[in-house]
């Protein structure tokens, strides 16, 4: 997460301890509205836990189908 939370802050000018206060907020969020599995895949690679194989272009054609786009 800390490569997320450095890029985010860098890109935006916001600290990195607000971005982490955020991004975890984000997640909790997503895992709550989600189905399961797209829940733990958005979660691994926002934490970058994201195991090796996982496509990152599927994953976000999933969520923009879930979110009607």
């Amino acid at each position: 997460m800390e490569a997320v939370v450095k890029l985010l802050s860098e890109r935006t000018g916001v600290p990195e301890e607000t971005v982490e206060l955020v991004l975890k907020a984000v997640i909790v969020y997503l895992k709550e509205r989600l189905p399961e599995p797209v829940a733990q895949q958005v979660e691994a690679l926002l934490t970058g836990e994201a195991a090796e194989g996982v496509d990152v272009d599927d994953l976000l054609k999933g969520l923009g189908g879930l979110l009607g786009r």
